[in-house]
This record gives C-alpha cells, structure tokens and sequence, in this order.
C-alpha cells in the first residue's frame, strides 16, 4: 500500500512492508530493514545479523548493528550530519537506504519509506547506508 504523508514541506510517500515469515516475530526492524535494503530473503538477513549478535525477537544492541552494516557487503556509510526524516528525503530523493532513528530502523527505497508503521517527518535520522 503506498499513501502520502503530509510534512511541513509537502509530502513523501509511504509503503507498507512485512517481509516477516510469521506474525508472531517482534523486534526485528534490523532484520526487514536489511531485508528490504538489500533485497534478500528474512532468513538471510537475519543469520547475517545474528552473526554481529541480533537474538532471535530481541533488539539488537546498536553498537552490533552499526559493526554488522560496516561488514556487510552491498552498503556504503552516508557522509552526514544528523538531520530530520525530511531533510534527508529531500537531500537524497533516488536510492536504496537502510535508515538508523533512535531505537529503530527502516528502509528507503527511491523516496519512498518502507516500514510497518510511518515514520513522522520530524524524526531525526542518526545514520543510513546506502546500497551500491
């Protein structure tokens, strides 16, 4: 499903995504995010987090996440300032991205947000990796 959502400064799209195999997971936004970002499979994307430490319907310790994308291969670091959901979709229109908020993650795919859930405009992006 792909709706708008209205932002001071116009509107950016948003699409439902759920690559989960079975509803009963939580706490796995790093899984889908890289699933997404990387277009592989859940399971994929999961063994490659648990390597860096990702417990199976736990959160992963950012400092694990953040060592897990420097290994993974396929992602680049983005060079940035933190800065809103926004500005950053404004700044990087085109692109695969594996966005880092605080205590969560998603993936945005040519301007387009992809999560379980909007994410709001104002929210402040940390990091993002950029698919090559």
């Amino acid at each position: 499903m792909l709706r708008s959502v209205k932002v001071e400064a116009g509107t950016f799209p948003f699409r439902y995504v759920n690559p989960r195999p079975a509803p009963d997971l939580t706490e796995d936004c790093t899984v889908r995010a890289v699933c997404v970002a990387l277009g592989c499979s859940y399971g994929q994307a999961e063994g490659v987090l648990r390597v860096n430490g990702r417990r199976h319907n736990r959160a992963m310790p950012t400092r694990n996440f953040v060592q897990a994308l420097r290994d993974m291969r396929g992602l680049h670091n983005v060079r940035m300032k933190p800065c809103t959901l926004a500005k950053f979709l404004r700044l990087y229109p085109q692109g695969v991205y594996l966005i880092r908020k605080y205590k969560h993650c998603f993936a945005v795919v040519d301007g387009v947000v992809c999560d379980l859930h909007e994410a709001p405009a104002d929210c402040w992006i940390l990091d993002a990796w950029k698919k090559v």
